[in-house]
């Protein structure tokens, strides 16, 4: 079997660098004591120890990103769609994350010319198997830890990757930096701990909608919308338009927003159809437990615990399973 000595990653790394210039590969790096992901190569120190704060979600769906500019041309507007130009690879991106984007797939089946597919087709995965979850995560019970779908699949042995090619970009990728990688015999993967929260797919689907249950998850809730934000399945978003001072050119813009939010749900009238806090509590986490199901055959919650480390008050998803659902 194929592996990777930790001590050769930049030599891999640089390999799939050289072997196609233009593409950006993305790699989880630590800064300030958080793992996040960037760019190879950096200043900052790779690392693996710890989920990204942040999911991969955003170099497919862009925070903000333009869908079309348009102008005024004797009288009559006309409009450009943008286009995507995209060559970029992930390394070391978990399988609750490969996962994520399976269920983005899902959403975004009804629009298959949308600039998302432009960045997901171009973007191999190369994941890493996760040995130590957050404290809040509940992957094993929502049966995310070992998702397939990546490229490439690594696993933790010590002091080297095991590494198998899965698909035939996975294949190609490996024939790419064939000289940083070493053959091994009889691998013995590091042991995975279980993870903390034991909440499961069946008992997410046994949430109670009883307005008193929303209430009391809700309270203490600030819309802070962390947890959206940091949510590898969130997928709620707004449309803006900018222009120029005399209205003749500009461009519409995508950008992410949350359900938790007024104006998420305001309508002609000035009127918020969904201002109770327990309404919100209740379409947010339940979109992620159970409705989505209803609709898609599976589960929009990966189990990754982010929307709890990032909540102020401890009322989000993961905690709603910390909570109600052990």
């Amino acid at each position: 079997m194929l592996a990777l000595s930790k001590k050769k990653l930049n030599d891999f790394l640089t390999a799939l660098k050289r072997a196609e210039p233009q593409r950006q590969i993305i790699v989880p790096v630590e800064e300030r004591g958080a793992t996040k992901y960037f760019y190879f190569p950096s200043a900052l120190p790779l690392f693996f120890g710890h989920l990204p704060y942040y999911s991969a979600k955003k170099f497919f769906l862009p925070p903000r990103e333009s869908l079309f500019r348009f102008r005024m041309e004797k009288g009559k507007y006309s409009a450009t769609e943008e286009t995507v130009q995209c060559n970029q690879l992930i390394f070391g991106i978990r399988h609750c994350d490969v996962q994520a984007l399976k269920i983005l797939d899902k959403f975004f089946a009804d629009e298959p010319t949308d600039s998302y597919w432009d960045r997901r087709k171009n973007t191999p995965l190369i994941a890493l198997n996760c040995v130590n979850p957050a404290p809040a995560c509940f992957c094993d019970g929502m049966g995310t830890r070992h998702s397939k779908g990546a490229d490439v699949e690594l696993t933790d042995a010590g002091e080297y990757w095991t590494v198998e090619p899965k698909t035939r970009k996975g294949k190609k990728i490996v024939s790419e930096a064939a000289a940083a990688l070493h053959e091994v015999k009889k691998p013995k993967p590091l042991e995975e701990k279980p993870c903390e929260v034991t909440a499961t797919k069946r008992k997410a689907d046994s949430v109670t909608e009883k307005e008193a249950f929303w209430k009391e998850i809700s309270d203490g809730c600030l819309n802070c919308t962390a947890c959206n934000i940091v949510c590898p399945t969130c997928t709620c978003f707004d449309v803006e338009d900018e222009t120029d001072l005399q209205g003749n050119e500009g461009s519409r813009y995508r950008v992410w927003t949350s359900c938790t939010l007024d104006d998420y749900s305001r309508v002609a009238g000035n009127y918020v159809f969904r201002k109770e806090e327990h309404a919100k509590s209740l379409i947010r986490v339940q979109h992620k437990l159970n409705w989505f199901k209803q609709k898609f055959g599976e589960h929009s919650c990966t189990g990754c615990g982010r929307c709890s480390l990032h909540c102020p008050t401890k009322v989000a998803t993961a905690d709603v399973a910390r909570k109600w659902l052990q």
